[in-house]
């Protein structure tokens, strides 16, 4: 879905918005839906091991931001995840623990070191980025009209202009809070939760 296809949920409650401004305040909605609920978890492409590094380039689809470190497995066995302080404590004391952490979202360190050819699995939780024209069809479908309402709730507190109207965007933000909360809820007991490799759905 690009950011046009929610205009029919926004627009008429913000007559007279121009396109860019509709834009930049439906995906700020989307990016915060995603951040905060981990609705939309993806396998990226696996990493090989070449017998040398411990540290991985993650490859995030295009137009996404990562979220949330999710799983890890090598060659088909899960890894245990562990934050970056405490992952650097275990390299620090030279753990032979097989665990993983990111310290930037962007590269993967995955201790000990794999023999060359391991294949290295990753599931990560994404966000539109901030650049990005729209975000998957298949993460957006069934929760439009909340990213609407988040769009709406920013948009409806804009100063000076004539779509002005905070009451509606108290109102508005309350709706996309308490839908948040409970979509969160939901992904967080697994209900909702799907891995998608290479464009098919593993639910």
């Amino acid at each position: 879905m690009i950011w046009s296809d929610f205009y029919s949920w926004v627009l008429p409650s913000v007559q007279g918005c121009p396109n860019p401004t509709l834009d930049l305040h439906i995906r700020q909605a989307a990016i915060e839906f995603c951040r905060k609920t981990l609705c939309w978890v993806r396998t990226l492409d696996p990493a090989e091991a070449n017998g040398v590094d411990i540290r991985f380039d993650l490859d995030l689809p295009s137009q996404t931001q990562a979220v949330k470190l999710m799983a890890v497995a090598v060659n088909g066995l899960e890894y245990l995840l562990v934050d970056t302080q405490r992952g650097l404590q275990l390299v620090r004391q030279g753990s032979g623990a097989d665990f993983s952490f990111t310290q930037d979202k962007l590269t993967l360190d995955v201790h000990p070191l794999r023999g060359r050819g391991d294949s290295i699995e990753v599931d990560m939780a994404l966000a539109p980025s901030f650049n990005a024209s729209g975000i998957e069809t298949d993460v957006a479908s069934p929760y439009v009209q909340e990213i609407a309402q988040g769009a709406l709730a920013t948009l409806q507190m804009m100063a000076r202009v004539e779509w002005s109207d905070p009451g509606l965007a108290g109102a508005n933000k309350a709706l996309f809070n308490q839908r948040v909360a409970t979509v969160a809820m939901h992904f967080a007991r697994g209900q909702g939760a799907a891995r998608v490799v290479s464009g098919r759905t593993y639910c």
